[in-house]
């Protein structure tokens, strides 16, 4: 879910931005991509180690707030978060058993108890955590759990909302999680029972239907052919077929 901290933050928004447009660069060699805002050229990152090695002095919250099952009721997206983070169990610690649903990365976690967090914070800051150290917005991520592979798993969850910046926005939070893994995979360790892969992030966007331009346009956020450390992956909801 998109929500900045505040919405006049301009300088955090070119820059999530000017980081998209620099991983769609990288990973698109054959093509020229440059951005460009109010007329003036922005300079990119060139390289991966510049886009994803991130000074020390860029921090993140750590602090995970709880969240309830209530918040922001009567919407069909938010009552299916809801309920795959578990809500009507009877279990106060809550795990990911109902993310099943959402195929074979999450197929037959019953009786694993691995745990799930909703609405994780993102937002990046320098040194400390004030609006006027802002580096990056604050948004909210649906879901962050293990998938069956115990691997990190970063999951946007939409339901009849076909818009085409979902893939921009998922690919928001795959470099936040890979800029930051060192510092994310230290709070989450807490959170999650056993071991934790470190040597992969996936990251799932959730729809019952897309853009019809999403199926080209995704080509060119393909992570299959580099090594970055984190996969975008998409899941279609409800997906049917004829029995032949």
């Amino acid at each position: 879910m998109r929500h900045h901290t505040r919405d006049n933050d301009k300088k955090a928004d070119i820059e999530s931005f000017i980081r998209r447009i620099s991983f769609l660069a990288l990973n698109n060699k054959e093509l020229q991509f440059s951005a460009i805002i109010g007329g003036v050229k922005q300079n990119l990152y060139i390289t991966k180690d510049a886009l994803f090695n991130r000074p020390n002095t860029e921090i993140i919250r750590e602090e995970l707030p709880p969240r309830d099952d209530e918040e922001e009721p009567g919407r069909t997206e938010k009552d299916f978060q809801a309920f795959l983070f578990g809500k009507g169990s009877g279990k106060d610690q809550r795990i990911n058993e109902r993310l099943a649903i959402l195929g074979m990365d999450f197929y037959n976690l019953g009786g694993k108890e691995i745990g799930i967090l909703r609405e994780f914070g993102t937002g990046v800051f320098n040194k400390e955590k004030s609006e006027k150290q802002r580096i990056l917005p604050t948004e909210f991520i649906d879901i962050v759990t293990l998938n069956k592979y115990r691997e990190i798993a970063v999951i946007e969850l939409k339901l009849n909302d076909p818009k085409i910046e979902v893939i921009s926005q998922i690919l928001d939070y795959a470099l936040f999680f890979r800029c930051y893994k060192d510092k994310l995979f230290s709070i989450l360790r807490k959170e999650f029972k056993g071991k934790i892969r470190e040597d992969n992030i996936v990251c799932y966007v959730a729809n019952n239907h897309f853009h019809p331009m999403h199926s080209k346009i995704r080509r060119y956020y393909t992570t299959e052919k580099n090594d970055y450390k984190f996969k975008m992956k998409q899941i279609t909801l409800g997906y049917t077929e004829i029995i032949k």
